[in-house]
């Protein structure tokens, strides 16, 4: 966690691990000064109730969307971390930005120290990223267009006097908010820091408007893409007249309309209705289940209830399927001599399912190939299995198992597999499935290229095989004469059902 240029670790790093990083300064038992660095951090001062009473009062737009979305808050960032971030977030994903990211840190930031063998480094400082050979190293590692972006803004950053990206920040804080309306325009601070940062190289309005929010405190800052833009014209009104185009006028109109309405933390309302707006939350926005009684039958003997079931027909949100009614079955039995009643229930669930969940299990049906590697093959077709493909297999299967994982999907191979790099969390930290099956030494690189997705990180999968070669793990566990690579199994396989050839 980096707060006003400094790094903020240490308390909350010994509660995992007792062994002190290098360049630690600093003792145990900071508990209350890390809590109070997270919570800044976090920002969860500003009382969130109060705040969506507000903009729910102005704005019956905002009122009716926000109550499913509480918690949405707007981190303090490090101001040049925010920007560099932003810049690499120009026509990209959440999964390649947070790859950058980390391949700036991992190749041009200070290494910090290291948790279970894997090395945590700081975000670089502009003058790291001034070098002559910056920009080709970082198209190197999939940055593209980005890479010349972050060279020339990193040495404009690194010529300006110490502390100016720091000096353009927001200097109130929460506990004495500004008082008065907010001027077109934003306030003039505001507009100076937006100016400022529109002179570095892949600063559009856009990106200005996000570090200005996220990294500088501007609550005001409202940035507006494509995405935006929709909401804007679908709820707001936009669209039509002089802003039937999303040009510089109607970008600042946009800003102007949400600042009038919200008032100084406009942006961070903008982005409740953000986040209300994404497809990955959808389903939040169903309407309650309603529950209709429609048939009671009750079964009585010499005037005594024996059973009673009732049919209910339940009404479901419009993008859930009704496939059958949901019975629940209440039976009566007579009770022992204080004429106790015992109620069973049975109830039998409905077979209704979101479109959402019904995604979730086609997704479960994917077979995926790990872009970089070639697992052991187990006995097929009459083939018999690889040596350790077995291990593998369970190794694989344990490693996953009842875990959420996220795929980074490049595209299917010539068998109908999704080519894809696989993560999964693990003890709060991110894997890659991948890496860490080549550093048990249960795969191998892919040796053929051709088909090959490396994504940023062949040096990565390499250095890890070679780790677990070294160690003598899983498949280098025997002789270096015993081991058959993929490519000699197939060659033997090969041979072996053609003999004459």
């Amino acid at each position: 966690m980096k707060i006003a240029g400094l790094v903020h670790y240490m308390a909350a790093y010994f509660l995992l691990n007792k062994t002190r990083p290098i360049s630690i300064t600093g003792e145990l038992g900071e508990d209350e000064e890390t809590e109070s660095l997270l919570r800044h951090y976090l920002n969860l001062s500003p009382n969130l109730t109060e705040l969506y009473e507000q903009w729910s009062l102005v704005d019956p737009n905002f009122k009716k969307r926000a109550p499913k979305f509480t918690g949405v808050r707007i981190l303090k960032q490090d101001a040049w971390e925010a920007l560099v971030g932003f810049i690499c977030s120009s026509n990209n994903n959440i999964i390649r930005i947070s790859q950058m990211v980390n391949n700036l840190c991992l190749h041009y930031g200070p290494l910090i120290g290291h948790l279970n063998d894997q090395p945590f480094h700081d975000f670089p400082k502009p003058e790291a990223l001034t070098g002559p050979g910056v920009e080709s190293h970082l198209r190197t590692l999939g940055f593209g267009y980005r890479a010349k972006y972050i060279a020339q803004t990193a040495s404009i950053v690194a010529s300006k006097p110490k502390g100016w990206l720091e000096n353009l920040r927001n200097p109130e804080t929460f506990d004495r908010p500004f008082e008065g309306e907010i001027p077109a325009g934003g306030r003039p601070g505001y507009r100076k820091a937006h100016e400022e940062l529109l002179e570095l190289q892949g600063v559009g309005p856009k990106v200005a408007d996000c570090v200005c929010l996220m990294g500088l405190g501007w609550g005001e800052a409202v940035p507006v893409d494509t995405h935006v833009w929709q909401i804007a014209q679908r709820d707001y009104k936009f669209g039509k007249g002089k802003h039937k185009s999303l040009t510089k006028a109607t970008y600042d109109a946009i800003g102007d309309h949400f600042r009038g309405l919200w008032g100084k933390e406009a942006g961070w309302a903008h982005s409740v209705l953000f986040a209300a707006d994404l497809k990955t939350f959808s389903d939040k926005l169903t309407t309650k289940v309603e529950v209709k009684a429609d048939e009671v039958e009750v079964k009585k003997e010499n005037g005594e209830i024996l059973e009673e079931k009732v049919t209910i027909k339940r009404e479901y949100p419009s993008e859930m399927e009704i496939k059958e009614e949901e019975e629940i079955e209440i039976k009566r039995e007579n009770g022992t001599e204080d004429n106790e009643v015992k109620e069973k229930v049975k109830v039998s669930k409905p077979s209704a399912r979101s479109e959402r969940a019904k995604r979730r299990k086609l997704i479960k049906r994917f077979t995926f190939a790990l872009q970089e590697l070639t697992r052991r093959r187990g006995a097929h077709f009459g083939k018999p299995a690889q040596p350790f493909s077995a291990e593998a297999l369970a190794w694989l299967k344990e490693y996953v198992h009842n875990r959420r994982v996220r795929a980074y999907i490049y595209r299917r191979d010539q068998y109908d597999r999704v080519v894809a790099t696989v993560w999964v969390r693990r003890f709060l930290l991110r894997k890659d499935v991948g890496k860490e099956m080549l550093k048990a030494g249960m795969a191998t690189v892919y040796e053929a290229k051709m088909g090959a997705e490396f994504g940023e990180f062949e040096a990565q999968y390499r250095a890890a095989e070679e780790q677990a070669k070294k160690k003598k793990l899983g498949m280098w566990s025997g002789k270096k004469r015993d081991f058959e690579s993929p490519r000699d199994y197939k060659t033997r396989m090969a041979a072996a059902a053609n003999p004459l050839k």
